[in-house]
């Protein structure tokens, strides 16, 4: 293998070193030769690429001397590269090739061009790294590929809703061309002007009958802290537990929404046959992409999007997915409320257990049946609940925990949640809640203070305990501390400022002398955000972000700036914004939501650095009918000393893709 190998890279290798010279060799039977001029001349690349086709080089057996030859790699960067396999075992992916540190776009897809990722061995240990791996995969198609300074272009949408009611029956629709920003990634994009359609009819027409409301078409479900059928909102930090059982309590929702998260298709239907006793009856019948590969991650089964275009449930591969959920919720008195959840849920064909080393299944079959119990006990001054799951007779999960009101000027939260290893719910696929929360055992403790009227502190702090796994062997017990503190002062005409400190510890998972470690990560960051308004119909607001990461050995700093301005009169909304932003590292990413906004037309995530542009118009045509439409142009910065090698480079990138 290293002889033959060598020869192959030393012909690339003397190929292109020299700016004025002809190299000839003889390989496996054939001759090459390829002249440098002031550009690049590739003539007779294919012949040499030919070499690679059928056997890539095994970029996990190759020594260093072997890669010296490789001539836009630097020392450093073989270097690196040689001590992010021997620490962290064998590279999987071309994604995983951003961990190395000093890599650049253009030149780990070069490797991915000659190298393979496969292992000659059948090694259990060559399987994913660390769950943060696992989630750059799924990222992974969110990052632009540039080269240079590179205008991306502009990207649009647009989105039509149509909702009314007349006697007993309301209905909606809504049309959406996909945004272009999923365009740019080729992710579920599809050819026809209208990608989405959600629609449903709602009627009470059968209230006689017992059935108080029937819906058809799309809607969503949520029953007790949403363990067995819905995201889990009484256990997530990112949510304010007091309003989420404003808002979150057992419910069917008839929707028209933009995006398709926890949205079902089908049927759903409300009973009250006793005046204590209300039961949800629904079935749906979804289809996902299934596709399982590295470079469709992010549309595959486990890691689904929220958002399902015509074009991608067309696939033949996709995964029908049929569910059947009877919930039923009695009232013991006026603050106590006792549930029980049973769903039977089948597949169209068998989900494989752990199909690929980077599928996150923890779940195979082609059925399963699983039943939640649930309570909630509401008090003077606060909320007690609680949630248990079981698959058949094992117990999954439970969480239990209470919202108070201590004094008018402190609120206070606290959540103990357990759940085991296998606790990859496959509703969570049906449901599009992408991965389950499993493995994990915490403690999460909220506080929100009013010293003043216009003044507000509010923080949480929340500690969890996991094992680390790699192939589904358990390895060590590991535990993460996520931190955060946010001031708010808040002046007339709903104008504020906020400072938000936050402080996330966790480890992942590292190979020394080739024993497994664990090494600790430390994310900090810093926003200072603000909002006012200069008139009363025009709004202006920003956000400073900095961030800095602390990975092993690796340290990452990086800042966004974001100022937006938004204009109403009448029926009529006219919202604009500007963002700058340098983050060096894949971890240092960067999410904006913003409010009020259908969910595919917002500004999700930024890395890299670059600027952006956009405009979003809102047009309520009347108390029915509303249009919206966006449009934004994004410009991207490669940051390289070498301009000239760069261009040369990136020229011989685009060239040696078109012969492969």
């Amino acid at each position: 293998m290293n002889c033959k190998n060598l020869y192959r890279l030393v012909v690339i290798g003397f190929m292109f070193l020299s700016n004025n010279a002809i190299a000839q060799t003889q390989i496996y039977g054939f001759d090459s030769s390829v002249e440098m001029g002031e550009k690049t001349d590739l003539r007779n690349l294919e012949d040499v690429v030919e070499v690679f086709k059928n056997e890539k080089l095994l970029i996990n057996e190759i020594d260093a001397d072997e890669l010296g030859v490789v001539f836009w790699l630097s020392e450093e960067q073989i270097e690196n590269l040689i001590r992010y396999r021997e620490r962290y075992g064998p590279i999987r992916s071309k994604s995983e090739l951003y961990f190395v540190k000093g890599m650049r776009m253009d030149e780990i897809r070069a490797l991915a061009e000659i190298f393979s990722f496969e292992s000659s061995s059948e090694n259990p240990q060559c399987g994913p790294k660390n769950w943060s791996i696992l989630d750059v995969k799924y990222h992974f198609k969110e990052r632009i590929f540039y080269d240079n300074t590179e205008d991306l272009g502009s990207a649009w949408g647009l989105m039509t809703r149509y909702q009314a009611r007349k006697g007993k029956f309301r209905y909606g629709v809504l049309l959406e061309n996909d945004p272009g920003e999923l365009k740019s990634f080729k992710i579920n994009t599809g050819k026809s002007f209208i990608d989405h359609i959600s629609y449903y009819v709602k009627t009470e027409y059968f209230e006689s009958l017992g059935v108080e409301n029937l819906v058809v078409g799309n809607f969503k479900l949520h029953f007790g802290q949403g363990l067995l059928l819905g995201n889990a909102y009484g256990v997530s930090k990112s949510w304010d537990p007091i309003r989420i059982y404003q808002h979150h309590i057992n419910s069917l929702h008839a929707v028209a929404s933009s995006s398709e998260y926890l949205q079902q298709r089908g049927f759903a239907m409300e009973l009250k046959a006793l005046p204590k006793l209300k039961t949800i009856v629904a079935f749906s019948y979804n289809r996902e992409d299934a596709s399982l590969n590295d470079d469709d991650l992010a549309t595959s089964l486990n890691f689904s999007g929220s958002h399902n275009t015509l074009a991608s449930l067309k696939k033949k591969d996709n995964l029908g997915i049929q569910l059947l959920a009877i919930n039923n919720t009695y009232e013991l008195d006026e603050k106590t409320k006792l549930g029980l959840t049973v769903a039977y849920m089948s597949y169209s064909n068998t989900v494989a257990l752990r199909k690929k080393d980077y599928s996150f299944y923890a779940y195979e079959g082609k059925s399963s049946l699983n039943s939640s119990a649930y309570f909630t006990r509401h008090f003077d001054k606060g909320i007690l609940f609680g949630e248990a799951v079981w698959e058949k007779s094992k117990l999954k999960a439970y969480t239990t925990g209470s919202v108070l009101k201590i004094s008018p000027f402190v609120h206070a939260s606290i959540n103990y949640r357990n759940f085991s290893p296998d606790n990859f719910s496959p509703y969570g696929t049906a449901l599009r809640l992408g991965s389950s929360i499993s493995n994990e055992r915490a403690i999460y403790v909220g506080l929100k203070v009013f010293p003043s009227q216009n003044f507000k502190l509010d923080g949480y702090l929340e500690s969890a305990w996991f094992e680390d796994m790699k192939m589904s062997v358990r390895l060590f017990d590991t535990r993460r501390v996520v931190a955060q503190l946010r001031a708010t002062r808040s002046f007339s005409r709903k104008s504020f400022i906020s400072l938000t400190l936050k402080n996330d510890s966790y480890p992942f998972t590292l190979k020394d002398e080739g024993k497994y470690k664990s090494a600790e990560m430390s994310k900090y960051s810093g926003r200072l955000s603000y909002r006012t308004f200069l008139q009363k119909n025009i709004r202006v607001s920003g956000d400073l972000i900095s961030k800095f990461l602390k990975k092993g050995e690796l340290d990452s700093q990086g800042w966004l700036i974001k100022q937006e301005i938004k204009y109403a009169i009448n029926d009529f909304i006219l919202h604009a914004g500007v963002v700058f932003y340098q983050l060096d590292e894949f971890d240092n990413r960067v999410y904006l939501y913003e409010q009020n906004v259908p969910n595919h037309f917002k500004n999700t995530m930024f890395n890299g650095t670059g600027e952006k542009l956009f405009l979003l118009f809102k047009l309520r045509i009347n108390d029915k009918l509303s249009l919206w439409a966006k449009c934004s142009r994004e410009r991207k910065y490669d940051l390289s000393e070498n301009e000239e090698e760069k261009l040369n480079f990136s020229e011989f990138i685009t060239q040696l893709r078109v012969k492969l």
